[in-house]
């Protein structure tokens, strides 16, 4: 290393903690930012360069640096790391709105490949701050910091990460039938990207088709997880069910959170399980509501039992099964094994008891 490198290494080193700060910086804003646009995002990540690999590049024989502290872009480098392929143009909007893009880097974009091509595809923008920002507070020190930001979905990201260890060094070395292969497994990544949107098109499709015929009284549709979340979300038997778990002593919380929980999925899994051929014959079910159970339920409770309106009625489905739905099925959905022997029990014990009373005082003609 000569003298002139080594001193610009020191001075890199000096300044790098304001770096440190700008890229902790740079990853909260763009967090927020995509937050705040409704998209969902499988990670934002941002650092700055370390010492030894600002000495590794100024002291590449291929380069030559005049100023390298000005010259080097991606001093501070930030990925944003998405779902759906869909999505990468919108977030590219996004960064153009709220920075300065000082260039952007367009051949690991998918239009610029040849149509026999396939490969690493990602968005690469260089920006700075823009005139709104340099102007707060809280962004005046980084008025001058420049920062790479690359943009890419998860299954472009696994290509990436996957292939850079393979790979030789410049595409040209690759051996041919060795490069058809890469090129190959490339392509299967586009693919997949591609049918990813298209299957999350098509659920939100089926999703707004059950919610439509659910509004407009057709519950003879099959019985999943989408047609459960409509019928949940616009069934007029709610507030009663609420009302009769509220009398039990069940504390009725919307927003109850369980990492594990997917309440909905398990009331469709039931239910094709006992088998319901339909969501009104899931509707028909929920509606069979034993006070008796509920209150029972909550009465050997330990303590406070909150609830949401889906685990309710998961409860009232566990019920009306007659004794399908076993212990065993509620462990495998995530019940603890306590709870979930006291909730088999207790359906029993009161369904006896209904059909005890029933032989006891028969309908008169």
């Amino acid at each position: 290393m000569d003298i002139r490198n080594s001193r610009q290494v020191e001075k890199f080193a000096q300044i790098r903690p304001r770096y440190v700060a700008f890229s902790d910086s740079l990853r909260g804003l763009l967090e927020s930012l995509v937050i705040a646009h409704d998209m969902k995002y499988h990670v934002v990540e941002a650092r700055a360069k370390t010492v030894d690999s600002f000495s590794d590049k100024i002291n590449r024989p291929s380069k030559s640096y005049s100023d390298p502290l000005s010259q080097i872009e991606d001093l501070c480098g930030s990925r944003i790391i998405c779902y759906f392929v869909d999505d990468l143009e919108k977030i590219v909007s996004i960064i153009k709105n709220e920075f300065q893009v000082i260039s952007e880097e367009t051949a690991h974009q998918q239009e610029k490949l040849n149509v026999d091509q396939f490969g690493y595809l990602s968005y690469h923008l260089i920006i700075k701050l823009n005139e709104i920002r340099n102007n707060l507070i809280e962004w005046r020190e980084f008025k001058d910091f420049r920062a790479e930001i690359q943009i890419r979905t998860v299954v472009q990201h696994a290509w990436s990460a996957v292939s850079h260890t393979v790979q030789y060094k410049r595409e040209m070395d690759i051996p041919s039938p060795f490069r058809r292969r890469l090129h190959r497994i490339a392509g299967l990544f586009e693919l997949a990207d591609e049918e990813f949107v298209a299957i999350r098109n098509q659920r939100k499709s089926l999703k707004e088709s059950a919610i439509s015929n659910i509004a407009d009284g057709n519950t003879d549709i099959p019985i999943n997880a989408d047609s459960v979340s409509a019928l949940l979300a616009t069934w007029k038997g709610i507030p009663d069910l609420v009302s009769s778990a509220s009398n039990a002593g069940f504390i009725i919380d919307d927003d109850v959170y369980d990492d594990d929980a997917n309440y909905v999925g398990t009331i469709s899994n039931f239910a094709n399980k006992i088998g319901m051929r339909s969501i009104e014959d899931l509707e028909s079910a929920l509606s069979n509501i034993d006070q008796a159970y509920l209150d029972q339920l909550c009465s050997e409770s330990r303590g406070e039992w909150y609830s949401s309106p889906e685990f309710i009625a998961l409860l009232i489905l566990i019920y009306s099964s007659d004794g399908k739905i076993t212990k065993s099925d509620l462990v495998q959905n995530g019940f603890e094994d306590g709870i979930a022997a006291r909730v088999i029990r207790v359906a029993s014990s009161v369904r006896a008891d209904a059909k005890e009373n029933s032989k006891r005082s028969p309908d008169k003609d």
